[in-house]
């Protein structure tokens, strides 16, 4: 199992081109929505009442921010621009995959020509997988929403102790994170020219082997990406900031962690 961890390690790290693309797209990524947060929370704090006000004060500024929300259309700007940033999340996020697996399986060519031609060769099959993966993963919401709607309508939500909605969280995330497995599997199989039948097959051999490597990476991405959240959160000036930065790096070489270790896997069990 650690080895098909390693190695993926050492892969991404033969990958400073797709290293730097994937880190460029997720600082841009953090950097809009920061700056869309500061947007709207910056001008709320400067009208919060302050400590020296009475109580009724800052009662008053929330009744006044719930019936805007509810009653007037001021959060629709803000709504629209965040639907804008997630479409175009989703239209680069398949070619980002599609160039990063090309990559992987041709690291004899030129890093931006393969990464440019998987992204030409992949990318309407991996749209394809993205958009059902999205769909599907988003399909219990169709049972948890309403539910949760009747709770907070009925005030039992407010009853509710922290470890109540445990079992549905940990349920919907099992459930994500073995659409996102069999998605994975999909786009290796596209990747290397197989059929349903000998997709299915592989996957039921290493299905446990992509699973446990992709828990392995992703435990050690979230133990760094604590401890840089930590260590920026206790230093500041230009020590956070440097360190903001590095989270962005540690999630972009995680995903290219994990998908190098799975590569890996896929290869040696179809016999590549």
């Amino acid at each position: 199992m650690l080895r098909y961890v390693t190695e993926g390690w050492r892969v991404a790290w033969r990958q400073p081109f797709l290293l730097l693309v994937l880190f460029i797209y997720h600082w841009l990524w953090g950097f809009s929505l920061l700056q869309m947060a500061k947007s709207v929370i910056l001008p709320l704090l400067h009208r919060y009442p302050g400590s020296d006000l009475p109580r009724q004060s800052s009662d008053l500024f929330w009744a006044e921010g719930q019936f805007a929300l509810l009653k007037t259309d001021i959060a629709h700007p803000y709504l629209w621009l965040l639907l804008g940033i997630l479409v175009l999340r989703m239209i680069l996020t398949p070619l980002l995959e599609a160039g990063t697996f090309y990559s992987l399986h041709h690291s004899d060519l030129n890093a931006g020509y393969r990464f440019v031609q998987g992204a030409r060769q992949l990318g309407k099959a991996y749209y394809g997988y993205y958009a059902l993966q999205t769909m599907l993963a988003l399909l219990p919401l169709i049972w948890i929403v309403p539910s949760v709607q009747e709770a907070l309508h009925t005030g039992s939500i407010y009853r509710w102790e922290w470890t109540t909605p445990l079992p549905w969280v940990i349920g919907y995330w099992a459930y994500g994170y073995a659409v996102r497995t069999l998605f994975q599997a999909m786009r290796l199989n596209r990747l290397t020219g197989g059929g349903i039948p000998g997709m299915l097959q592989t996957l039921l051999k290493s299905c446990h082997v992509l699973v446990l490597s992709s828990l392995i990476v992703l435990t050690a991405y979230l133990l760094l990406f604590i401890t840089l959240t930590g260590a920026s959160l206790m230093w500041a000036g230009m020590t956070a900031f440097v360190l903001a930065q590095l989270l962005h790096l540690v999630h972009a070489f995680g995903f290219l962690w994990e998908s190098s270790s799975q590569y890996r896997v896929w290869m040696e069990k179809i016999g590549i």
